[in-house]
């Protein structure tokens, strides 16, 4: 009995899975961008149907620098990842072509009844900007609140203190009043963010935190593998990278 119940389960699942479409719908995707080891990986969901085949083209400065041509919807979902770093990455182009190089006929039927006003011919895209994609990942590994706003204090200057090919930046801040340790900890992050965005290829950042002409740091805070500065030198995913104050 078991059995039988799971054969049914199965085949169910399969037929909604591939199910026709007979009737206008209007064209629906979305994206998550993950950074990954070597590179990067766009996720996303879409009601174009099921086996459809997708090209995805990676642009940097309008330049194509990278592509991958296999990648399919499956229920629903698809997922094309690219072994570059992502920051040599502006923006990911997603093309659906119906034609008959790219999809079989049950594929060119359903699409018809996929309506955008994105198709162009045969063509139908989709723009990721991976950039912006990446800044909301590293805020987030940061901590930075989108809306914080530095309060009384400024960039003195930003220190390259690089060894060998292994990126690191000093950032001295001086404040021009007293904080509380919370509102120095969000100034701390907010800061780190700030560098890294002029300088993404950082391995290392370290704020240093000044009250007027004072010479001993209020606060130091770190963003480096595991929170740790002296290990900049370690290849690591941005996920693997923490803030440490002290």
């Amino acid at each position: 009995m078991k059995k039988t119940l799971l054969i049914i389960t199965v085949l169910i699942a399969f037929s909604c899975g591939n199910k026709k479409i007979t009737s206008d719908v209007n064209f629906e995707m979305t994206t998550e961008v993950t950074s990954t080891f070597n590179g990067f990986t766009i996720i996303g969901k879409t009601n174009l149907p099921d086996k459809t085949k997708l090209g995805f083209d990676a642009y940097k400065n309008g330049k194509i620098v990278a592509q991958n041509f296999d990648v399919y919807v499956e229920s629903g979902k698809f997922e094309g990842t690219f072994g570059v770093d992502i920051i040599e990455i502006d923006s990911v182009s997603i093309d659906c072509f119906a034609n008959n190089a790219w999809q079989n006929d049950q594929i060119l039927n359903d699409l018809k009844y996929i309506k955008s006003k994105a198709w162009n011919d045969e063509q139908l895209t989709t723009m990721v900007n991976i950039q912006s994609a990446y800044n909301e990942i590293v805020k987030n590994v940061i901590g930075v609140s989108s809306d914080y706003q530095p309060n009384g204090s400024k960039i003195d200057e930003i220190r390259d203190v690089s060894f060998s090919n292994v990126k690191r930046f000093s950032v001295i801040v001086s404040f021009s009043k007293e904080l509380t340790a919370e509102e120095i900890d969000k100034e701390i992050r907010y800061y780190i963010f700030e560098a890294w965005k002029e300088n993404k290829d950082a391995k290392a950042i370290s704020i240093k935190c000044f009250l007027n002409s004072n010479d001993i740091a209020l606060k130091v805070g770190d963003f480096a593998p595991f929170g740790e500065w002296s290990r900049a030198n370690e290849n690591c995913q941005i996920n693997d990278y923490k803030v440490n104050i002290n």
